[in-house]
């Protein structure tokens, strides 16, 4: 199970590198405090995710992403590094850590990421994510209507079709700017990408402390004295 949360995380977020106006950074919180609820399309289970914490790692202060009983794994999203994967528990990705995606990107564009897992009894297994930003398209669920950001993925394993098994299928993922995903569907018959794969978010929370105006007021001072110390 640990293995299909990994697989979800980065096909999920796998977005291409490049120069443009758009930013990913506010199309996935980052802060513990963030809480998300989906609902299965496929047996109507309900899953929850959360930022449940940060973890240092190589030097990075990276997120904690949970999903209540399969697993969690670690990542950082912000304006100067972009979105990178760190790990899933003992799933360390290599090359790594991951940069999913740059601090901007195009409509249109379209990405290719290869690299490899050592899986539990498995042993390592080669993949490929193409990603492509389709765009921005409406999406009405239960827990959220308006603009989205649409991502079309194609998972690949490379291993597995090596040693004659098809193993690949098509994903599409909608993004809620300051909210995160809302929406995901494929069209897999495996049952590696059933759980989780077709699902539509019913409700959000987010109870992350909002600044003071004496943090603020402090911040200030040490930008001042930064500057000071320059001059």
């Amino acid at each position: 199970m640990k293995y299909k949360l990994m697989i979800w995380v980065l096909s999920l977020f796998v977005l291409p590198c490049g120069v443009s106006a758009l930013t990913f950074e506010n199309y996935m919180p980052t802060d513990p405090g963030w809480e998300w609820v989906y609902q299965s399309n496929t047996d109507s289970s309900i899953i929850k995710y959360a930022i449940s914490g940060k973890r240092n790692i190589s030097g990075f202060e990276t997120s904690i992403y949970s999903q209540s009983g399969f697993g969690e794994f670690y990542f950082i999203n912000d304006s100067i590094n972009g979105f990178n994967i760190f790990g899933a528990d003992n799933l360390i990705p290599d090359p790594g850590p991951l940069t999913i995606v740059g601090p901007n990107f195009n409509i249109g564009d379209l990405n290719t990421l290869t690299f490899d897992l050592d899986i539990p009894i498995e042993g390592i297994n080669n993949l490929t994510l193409e990603t492509e930003i389709m765009g921005f398209e409406s999406i009405d669920v239960a827990g959220y209507s308006g603009e989205t950001l649409k991502i079309r993925l194609l998972h690949i394993n490379n291993t597995k079709e090596a040693a004659g098994t098809s193993w690949r299928h098509t994903e599409f993922a909608w993004f809620a700017e300051d909210i995160g995903l809302v929406k995901t569907t494929n069209d897999t018959v495996h049952n590696d990408f059933v759980f989780g794969f077709n699902m539509e978010l019913q409700s959000y929370s987010n109870s992350v402390p909002e600044p003071t105006t004496i943090m603020l007021f402090g911040f200030g001072l040490v930008c001042i004295a930064g500057f000071g110390r320059k001059s």
